[in-house]
């Protein structure tokens, strides 16, 4: 997409068809990364606007997962990526936080127990305070309402939502760096409804 019109670009070789994974723009190494899968395939692949190629491997812990979030935090120049619903020889639902410099993925701080397992969450960065910022979710039982802010260093509380920004998963998310603020719009409720706020 440049503004006005898509283009589609020849599929990467060896990424078998995908849903739920996550992407992020790593604007230090101009790179697009792209990482989840639900099969046996590598589920990391970056993009640099001219072809697909395999990113670094996975440590066994991150593994297989759909249903987490990623954002690029330009400060410390690494992507974020928290929980999601992880697959191995069973399934459950994660809040461990991993980072990826583009030449491997180590484990962040570990979340706090408030800081409950989810998937489809919501994450983007903040470049005016620093600070990767996580809102809603779902963590296995009822969709979630609370914000978080991660620094590098650990996850804290962000402020309260208001009542009218409803408990919600699968919500879309990014940061609005000329009005500086964070914009979530949409996702479902938990009743599975869609929403248009």
């Amino acid at each position: 997409w440049d503004g006005s019109g898509w283009q589609q670009v020849p599929p990467p070789l060896g990424v078998t068809q995908s849903y739920g994974h996550a992407m992020a723009y790593d604007a230090v190494r101009q790179r697009v990364v792209r990482y989840g899968t639900i099969d046996g395939s590598p589920p990391c692949w970056e993009y640099d606007g001219a072809s697909w190629l395999p990113g670094a491997s996975s440590p066994p812990a991150l593994g297989r997962r759909w249903g987490h979030a990623m954002a690029f935090d330009e400060a410390r120049q690494r992507i974020v990526l928290f929980g999601g619903y992880y697959c191995s020889v069973g399934c459950a639902y994660r809040n461990d936080t991993w980072e990826y410099d583009g030449a491997a993925w180590t484990q962040g701080s570990a979340a706090p127990p408030a800081l409950t397992p989810r998937a489809r969450h919501g994450m983007a960065f903040d470049t005016s305070r620093g600070i990767t910022v996580l809102f809603g979710g779902w963590d296995a039982s009822t969709g979630q309402s609370d914000t978080w802010e991660y620094d590098g260093a650990s996850w804290s509380p962000g402020a309260s939502a208001p009542p009218a920004l409803t408990p919600r998963s699968g919500h879309g998310m990014a940061y609005d760096e000329r009005r500086s603020r964070t914009v979530v719009f949409g996702g479902y409720d938990g009743s599975n409804t869609p929403l248009s706020d």
